[in-house]
């Protein structure tokens, strides 16, 4: 995932990273394209923005997970990011969050990359 990561970002025409991330589990991802997008740009790391959703429930292929733990954990870990603004985060199905993000004009920008975590 990284060198595919490391490509697209380092490929990106503007000045700064926009980067959506569908289903975040645990959040390594999430840490690793914060990681990534601040390293391949000589930009304040408030330049690279990752919007990310995960409603946090059930799964057939999940059902001992803490869905609510799980949550807790992941904004307690991104606490300083979320603040920053540097990640965007809610805790929402991607049809709800892609609907809600779509309403604001100032969202109607491409994204640099979409990155899909599956059940």
């Amino acid at each position: 995932n990284k060198m595919v990561f490391n490509y697209i970002l380092f490929n990106t025409k503007n000045n700064s990273a926009r980067v959506m991330e569908i289903g975040t589990a645990a959040g390594d991802t999430t840490r690793d394209l914060l990681d990534l997008a601040s390293a391949h740009f000589s930009l304040p790391e408030s330049s690279c923005t990752v919007y990310a959703c995960d409603p946090f429930v059930d799964y057939a292929e999940k059902i001992t997970r803490d869905n609510q733990k799980g949550y807790e954990d992941y904004c307690e870990r991104f606490k300083s990011e979320i603040e920053s603004g540097r990640l965007v985060f809610e805790r929402k199905k991607s049809s709800q969050f892609l609907k809600e993000l779509s309403i604001d004009p100032s969202n109607l920008e491409s994204f640099d990359m979409i990155y899909i975590l599956g059940a």
